[in-house]
């Protein structure tokens, strides 16, 4: 049988799809992250090809006289962050989350501080508190802001024709919102309930961590 050049077209389009679902899902694997495997081989999510307008039109600019709060007091800002406050943040984080535009995974993270209780393990456990700890409290340098609050950003079509952009930040980034969410949960329970926000009373905390 001859195939046409349509169909040979449509054919390696279709291996193309394939061998990179596969690759894909096998990373998934290696992450030991079988639900997350099991998510992309039953996901429908196509990468969408959007108009730079549309994505704007998603994020506008910000409204002119906005306003934001000052800076905290720097005699009082919060306590150091812990280790064990680090390793919790750490283990929270799903194996299969994705890195940010500096490619370091969670998993990545959990490896390392996973492994025997040498030189380097210790140092990093140690050193994760004190970084962290800078981060929480508002002193990232101005020189590094602008990518270390960066995201990277994928934009999967919806199932209507719209777009949903997602966007992942770094996760050295995410440590410390996770550790100042879990600080501040309790007291913003007590305050939002039993008003909803997002699906719960508080699944929608958004956390600004001053730069």
């Amino acid at each position: 049988m001859v195939v046409g050049s349509a169909g040979k077209a449509r054919k390696e389009k279709r291996d193309s799809t394939n061998a990179t679902l596969k690759k894909i899902v096998e990373g998934e694997l290696n992450d030991a992250d079988i639900s997350g495997a099991l998510r992309v081989l039953s996901s429908e999510d196509i990468v969408a090809v959007p108009s730079l307008e549309i994505l704007r039109s998603k994020h506008p600019a910000e409204a002119a006289g906005s306003s934001f709060p000052e800076p905290p007091d720097p005699t009082q800002l919060p306590d150091d962050v812990t280790v064990d406050e680090i390793m919790a943040a750490v283990q929270s984080l799903p194996n299969g989350s994705a890195g940010g535009i500096d490619c370091l995974r969670p998993k990545h993270m959990k490896d390392m501080l996973a492994g025997a209780a040498n030189g380097t393990t210790t140092a990093l456990a140690e050193s994760l508190p004190r970084l962290v700890t800078l981060i929480v409290q508002g002193k990232v340098p101005t020189s590094v802001t602008s990518i270390f609050f960066e995201a990277s950003l994928t934009a999967p079509k919806k199932k209507d024709g719209g777009i949903r952009p997602i966007a992942v930040g770094n996760t050295l980034r995410r440590l410390p919102a996770k550790i100042v969410s879990k600080r501040v949960g309790k007291e913003v329970d007590k305050r939002a309930t039993p008003r909803q926000v997002g699906c719960g009373t508080t699944t929608l905390l958004v956390v600004s961590l001053r730069m």
